[in-house]
């Protein structure tokens, strides 16, 4: 993928899909970590044990001459979503079962296809937001409002799909005159500025399972948001965020397997209609050119 494939949107959607199976992944770890680390301290290991890899992107990105930054106040700005969302994510894990904290972010596609229309003049067209809106339909089943417990980690998560949406109309803007490696890196500089201040006041030394793990969420994590940078340069946001819906899976799987949280019927249900959905989207030719991958 680090080659220019000939049919960038398929490519970009396959990107997604790696993207959206890295990132449930390190969200297992730190939710098993959770429980004995601060969500500040496993932010500042994970990020920490990410710059190896973000150094070897930026060393690639220096060889093939694309290492200047050409917008450097919306990489910054991409910089403080990310570290605004990471501890958003986090916290949700800490308080919610992985597929709960899941569905509730799963309106970042809504938000998304909503500001792509606004700021990047793309059109999602009518049939998509049928798709949309009837993945959503499926959140609420699983959410069931009124009849589950409330509590703080469903604001999280809902802060979490409004700041997905906004990073990716940053990354969706500048995509095609940023390397990837910056744009990742970006991320990374913006967890440790959220991370590192907190650390003096919240630090328990790990043992080294735990510290090993960490490095692990750090190496997950780098990898999975370069996909989704190289997925939001060839395909459109409303196709790539659409495919957010597959973490659910992941979600339910490691929530099964790891923290022994068995969804329900309902569940279930609303499940195969948001992972319906989100293929349906996901699949949908573009609606006009606007929709169309930028050429980079």
């Amino acid at each position: 993928m680090l080659c220019m494939p000939q049919n960038k949107t398929s490519h970009g959607l396959w990107a997604a899909v790696a993207a959206f199976a890295l990132f449930p992944s390190f969200h297992a770890i730190v939710k098993s970590l959770s429980s004995h680390y601060s969500i500040f301290q496993l932010m500042a290991y994970m990020s920490l044990a990410a710059l190896l890899p973000v150094a070897l992107m930026l060393l690639y990105a220096r060889r093939q001459g694309r290492i200047r930054i050409a917008r450097p106040g919306m990489v910054l700005m991409r910089a403080v979503i990310s570290g605004s969302m990471a501890v958003c994510v986090f916290y949700a894990l800490s308080r919610l079962p992985m597929s709960t904290a899941y569905s509730v972010q799963f309106s970042g596609p809504l938000f998304a296809a909503g500001l792509s229309t606004v700021v990047l003049g793309e059109r999602v067209g009518w049939r998509r937001w049928i798709g949309i809106a009837v993945g959503f339909a499926g959140i609420l089943i699983i959410l069931r409002p009124g009849v589950t417990d409330f509590n703080s980690g469903y604001l999280a998560s809902l802060a979490v799909a409004v700041l997905f949406a906004c990073n990716a109309m940053i990354l969706r803007t500048v995509g095609g005159g940023e390397p990837g490696g910056a744009l990742v890196a970006a991320h990374v500089i913006g967890i440790l500025g959220f991370s590192l201040p907190m650390l003096p006041s919240v630090y328990i030394e790990p043992d080294w399972p735990d510290l090993g793990w960490m490095f692990v969420t750090g190496l997950l994590m780098s990898s999975g948001h370069f996909f989704l940078v190289q997925a939001l340069r060839w395909a459109p946001v409303s196709s790539v965020s659409a495919f957010q819906y597959t973490q659910l899976v992941w979600g339910l799987l490691f929530g099964v397997l790891l923290f022994d949280d068995f969804p329900d019927a309902m569940a279930v249900g609303g499940t195969v209609l948001v992972v319906g959905s989100a293929v349906y989207v996901g699949m949908a030719q573009p609606s006009s050119k606007t929709d169309e991958p930028v050429d980079i």
